[in-house]
């Protein structure tokens, strides 16, 4: 189902009303494209299209962030998608972010966001075996090219990556609260976090990266104004990193409350 434009906006605004009325939201159907989108990093590639019959595809040669809703407007929710990944090489992971903002420095605009993304390509790790699915906390400079800064990195789930031509479908979901996330990779438990612990651990992760390479790098020194500030109230989409990537089913569902 194609939107014009007017329609997709409205569409995109309507979410946090319909999580509050405690409907689910399909993003992106079994087929096709998001009924709204938008990058929310600038990139070189063309904004993609799905096609009718199709999984959505996204694909190209830098970071892609492709977001899907810019603010829940619910602090408890449920984020969760189907992910194939179909080309790229190892270190070049596909998956979900969330939790995105930008903050001002004296030279730039840092985008900060979580991603919970693996690779199906390549074997991570040669001596186990294995690959790795986990969340990670990013720092992208903008404008530039794109370069992650890694400054925190969550508990690893292990899997055996597929040798297979045609890639499998891998189930991804994000649960966020007003105390914290928890992640599941195929409905496994990956991580619980709370933002508290994230924020002050990511803080403290900047800055030993900034110490570490400012010798090398003066400029990073402008990053210590950064203060993660992670919650649930902020942008999400789709992730894919110098890779091929299809999504489907992908779903934002209200969490409802706990009976006390």
């Amino acid at each position: 189902m194609f939107f014009k434009q007017s329609e997709a906006d409205q569409w995109v605004r309507d979410i946090p009303k319909q999580l509050k009325a405690g409907k689910a939201v399909t993003l992106i159907g079994p087929t096709g494209g998001p009924k709204w989108s938008r990058w929310a990093r600038p990139t070189y590639t063309a904004l993609p299209k799905g096609e009718k019959g199709k999984p959505f595809r996204m694909a190209g040669f830098d970071l892609m962030l492709l977001e899907l809703v810019p603010d829940p407007g619910v602090a408890s929710y449920r984020f969760r998608a189907e992910v194939k990944h179909i080309d790229g090489q190892v270190p070049y992971r596909v998956g979900l972010y969330f939790s995105q903002t930008k903050q001002a420095t004296t030279e730039d605009d840092a985008n900060l966001f979580l991603e919970l993304t693996y690779t199906d390509m390549n074997i991570e790790n040669p001596t186990t075996g294995n690959n790795i699915v986990r969340v990670l906390a990013d720092l992208v400079r903008e404008p530039g090219p794109g370069v992650i800064i890694n400054f925190f990195s969550g508990t690893a789930l292990f899997f055996k990556h597929s040798p297979d031509l045609k890639k499998p479908w891998r189930q991804l979901a994000v649960e966020a609260t007003q105390e914290g996330y928890q992640v599941f990779w195929e409905n496994q438990l990956v991580e619980k976090l709370s933002w508290t612990e994230l924020n002050e651990t990511g803080k403290a992760g900047l800055d030993g990266t900034i110490d570490f390479g400012n010798a090398v790098n003066p400029s990073l020194n402008a990053l210590r104004t950064v203060n993660p500030a992670y919650g649930p109230l902020q942008g999400l989409g789709l992730y894919c990193n110098e890779s091929v990537a299809e999504f489907r089913n992908v779903i934002l569902e209200p969490i409802p409350s706990k009976q006390p």
